[in-house]
C-alpha cells in the first residue's frame, strides 16, 4: 500500500462551530503512513462508534488489513486500516 492512498476529508457545518456568526470549517486528513513504516512511531486518527480516537506508538505490524500500534504503555492498539481517517510518523 502506498503513501496516502486513503485521503478522506470532512467538512464541519457551521452549525457544529460555538461561535455566533462562524464560518464552516473544511480541511484535509490524510494518511500518509503505509506497511513500510513498521517499526517506526506513529500518530494515526481512526473512527470508533463513538466518534474518532487518537492512539500514538510503534506501529508493529500492518497485515491482512490490520494494524496494530504499541503505546508507551505498552498496551497493543489493533484496528482495521479502513477505520483510519488520518496517519503520519512522528518525527524524532
Amino acid at each position: 500500500m502506498g503513501r496516502g492512498l486513503l485521503t478522506p476529508s470532512i467538512a464541519l457545518p457551521a452549525r457544529w462551530l460555538k461561535q455566533e456568526g462562524a464560518k464552516a470549517v473544511a480541511f484535509h486528513l490524510r494518511v500518509s503512513i503505509s506497511a513500510e513504516d513498521v517499526g517506526r512511531k506513529v500518530t494515526v486518527r481512526r473512527v470508533v462508534p463513538e466518534g474518532f480516537r487518537d492512539v500514538v506508538g510503534v506501529l508493529e505490524s500492518w497485515s491482512g488489513g490490520v494494524l496494530a500500534v504499541r503505546k508507551r504503555d505498552g498496551t497493543l492498539v489493533e484496528f482495521p486500516e479502513k477505520a483510519m481517517v488520518a496517519a503520519k510518523v512522528v518525527p524524532g
